[in-house]
């Protein structure tokens, strides 16, 4: 549903702050049989969409409804709608966030994707949970995968893959503004406006600021200098053209935070001291996608990104440059619903070595060539089974295979049962 009129709330709390509750342009959810919320579809598993019930791994969709009736105000708050996912915070500006254990602010075993972008840190090949973050009203879903991902995804889809999907420009026309305050969320605003340049093309802009205190210590109650300030903005494109559809959509944001460092080693006399650190953030990326339709069987798709991150901290200054180029193509060909394609990573890494933190080389480049071929086979009409492998070659382990196999059966309509 469309709207053209500007949408304004503003909630003051005394506690906790609660987001602002946006008016939405759409209760889809609430209007949902059970039998409708069975075709809900998710596009993570295999790369296109299907439904739910017929994925044939353990997934778990957080709808838009879900976030706006949570209260949340912030990325990681709504992982924690997800079973299987441990979210654990550790500071007012810190998370971290794993599936199947082994949870740690450095955790390293899971992907992470905005729109299909990776938000992958080459230090620790894991994400930093401060710099990643959108106008949560602006998403459409969000797809938790627990499990591994690797054909489809890459090595990095060990324990399971979180997708992010913002909804289209196109979904987004008119006006949106929200503030929030409260004692420990200081400031929360954020505005969107979309438009039509066309019955087939729109464009969205939107721009959010977060202010949050820092938390008290235990026993002493006093500052834990640990607050977390941002500021963000972007947009979205998106068109339609005959039987192809194009998306561009880009962020920029910047952070400047607080961190306390305990037991930091030296050279002299104490030997171990604590400090409180002001960091800066700066981050920002510009993403294009194209896909046509040759026919309902068959059709190809082409992403690519850049992605830029600069992260200074005490113990180490790091920045990354990141290209990437995906290319998929899909047919079906009797039975068989085939899918392939192949993929290029190149990063450009640069740190400033501390006492902590050295690395060697100070600068140094990665690349990562893949290919995958996965094929869908559809034996009876309520037995398939899915074999596939992703082909990778890095700088670090050379060329690595990932093959999977998955079953999937509908003993009746309203069952299925999956084994991988």
């Amino acid at each position: 549903m469309k709207s053209t009129q500007l949408l304004s709330t503003l909630v003051l709390v005394s506690g906790l702050a609660s987001p602002a509750l946006a008016i939405h342009e759409s209760n889809e959810f609430l209007e949902l049989d059970l039998a409708q919320l069975m075709q809900v579809k998710v596009t993570s598993v295999a790369k296109k969409p299907q439904q739910l019930v017929d994925s044939a791994a353990a997934v778990f969709v957080i709808s838009q409804e879900d976030i706006a009736r949570s209260g949340v105000t912030s990325l990681p708050e709504a992982l924690r709608l997800a079973p299987g996912l441990q979210v654990a915070r550790i500071s007012a500006n810190k998370w971290a966030i794993s599936a199947r254990g082994f949870n740690g602010f450095y955790a390293n075993k899971l992907l992470v994707l905005m729109d299909g972008r990776s938000v992958y840190t080459p230090a620790f090949s894991g994400v930093y949970w401060d710099q990643q973050d959108t106008l949560l009203e602006d998403i459409a879903r969000i797809e938790v995968i627990r499990g591994p991902g690797a054909t489809m995804w890459g090595a990095n889809a060990v324990n399971g893959v979180i997708n992010i999907i913002t909804k289209k420009a196109t979904e987004t026309t008119g006006g949106l503004v929200t503030l929030g305050s409260g004692n420990q969320e200081k400031l929360l605003a954020g505005a969107r406006y979309g438009y039509e340049i066309s019955p087939q093309t729109a464009v969205r802009l939107y721009a959010k600021a977060n202010e949050r205190d820092a938390m008290g210590l235990h026993g002493s109650g006093h500052d834990a200098g640990d607050s977390l300030s941002t500021r963000q903005g972007g947009f979205r494109a998106d068109g339609t053209v005959g039987k192809e559809q194009w998306t561009l959509q880009g962020d920029i944001q910047r952070g400047r935070n607080e961190q306390w460092l305990v037991n930091l080693s030296q050279t002299t006399p104490p030997w171990r001291y604590s400090s409180q650190d002001h960091y800066e953030t700066k981050a920002g990326n510009l993403l294009g996608r194209w896909q046509h339709q040759f026919s309902p069987d068959q059709q190809s798709s082409l992403q690519l990104y850049y992605d830029y991150v600069d992260r200074h901290e005490f113990f180490i200054d790091q920045q990354y440059k990141t290209f990437d180029a995906d290319f998929q193509h899909q047919y079906k060909l009797g039975s068989h619903a085939l899918m392939a394609g192949a993929g290029y990573r190149s990063i450009r890494s640069q740190f400033i070595n501390s006492f902590q933190v050295s690395i060697t080389p100070a600068s140094q480049g990665q690349e990562l060539y893949s290919a995958f071929l996965q094929d869908q086979w559809a034996i009876t009409p309520t037995f398939s089974i899915t074999l596939g492998s992703k082909f990778e070659h890095n700088d670090f382990t050379g060329t690595e295979i990932q093959p999977s196999g998955r079953f999937l059966w509908q003993p009746d309509p309203n069952q299925r049962l999956w084994g991988a």
